[in-house]
C-alpha cells in the first residue's frame, strides 16, 4: 500500500492456500457447474481455467492481485499443462512494480488476523486462515505491535511468505526487517509477493 493505505493493514502470510480478486464474483459458466461437485477447497481443473475467463480472472486474481498480471497470464490461455501455466505466473511477475505491489497489499490481512480488511471470496477467507497457521494466539499481540512499528516506518504493511514459517520466525524476520531502509525493503516486498503468488498458483489450478 502507498501511503493512501497506510495504517490499515499489516503482515500478509502466504501458503499455497491464499485468497481471490477483489470484487470478483462467482465462478461462471461450465466451470462453475463443475465447482458444484468439487471437494471443498478444490481449484477449478486446467481444463476448466483454460476454458471460462472468469474462471481464470477469479483465481489468477487469488493469487496476485495485480490487474495487469491476472491480464497477461490469463492471455496465455490454453495453456498444455500445469507448468506451463506456472512459468507464464512467474515470467510475468518478474516484471511488477512497486507500484503494482503497493496497491495489493491491500488485499492482506494484519499479522495475527484471520480476515483481510477488504472482505473477499470464501476462497479468500480461507487462504487467509491457512496462511497464518503457525502463528499461535499468544504471539498475535507482539506480532501486531511489530506490524504497527514496520507501518509506521514504512508506510506499508510487512510482507512475508509465511508458508512453514512459525510465528517465533516471523516475528524474527519482522524485527530484521525493521532495520532496513526503504530502499532496500520495497525489493524484498515485491519479492516476497512473488513467492506468495508462485505457491497459491502451484496450488490453484488442478489437473
Amino acid at each position: 500500500m502507498a501511503g493512501h493505505h497506510r495504517g490499515r493493514h499489516a503482515v500478509a502470510f502466504a501458503d499455497p492456500h491464499s485468497h481471490p480478486a477483489k470484487g470478483r464474483g462467482p465462478m461462471v459458466g461450465g466451470a462453475s457447474a463443475a465447482g458444484r461437485h468439487r471437494a471443498p477447497g478444490q481449484g477449478p481443473t486446467l481444463a476448466e481455467f483454460n476454458a471460462d475467463a472468469a474462471v481464470a480472472a477469479e483465481i489468477l486474481g487469488a493469487c496476485m492481485d495485480i490487474a495487469l498480471w491476472v491480464a497477461q497470464v490469463s492471455a496465455g490461455r490454453p495453456f498444455a499443462d500445469l507448468a506451463s501455466l506456472r512459468r507464464a505466473g512467474s515470467a510475468a511477475a518478474a516484471v511488477i512494480t512497486w507500484e503494482q505491489v503497493a496497491g495489493a497489499l491491500d488485499r492482506h490481512p494484519r499479522i495475527g488476523e484471520r480476515r483481510a480488511a477488504v472482505a473477499g471470496t470464501g476462497t479468500e477467507s480461507a487462504w487467509s486462515g491457512a496462511e497464518q497457521s503457525g502463528v499461535e494466539v499468544t504471539q498475535a499481540q507482539a506480532l501486531a505491535a511489530g506490524n504497527v512499528a514496520y507501518e509506521q516506518r514504512f508506510g506499508h504493511l510487512f510482507l512475508i511468505c509465511a508458508a512453514g514459517l512459525s510465528g517465533e520466525q516471523i516475528l524474527a524476520a519482522l524485527d530484521l526487517r525493521l532495520r532496513n531502509e526503504p530502499a532496500v525493503e520495497k525489493p524484498i516486498v515485491i519479492q516476497e509477493l512473488r513467492k506468495i503468488s508462485a505457491l497459491r498458483l502451484a496450488k490453484a489450478v488442478v489437473s
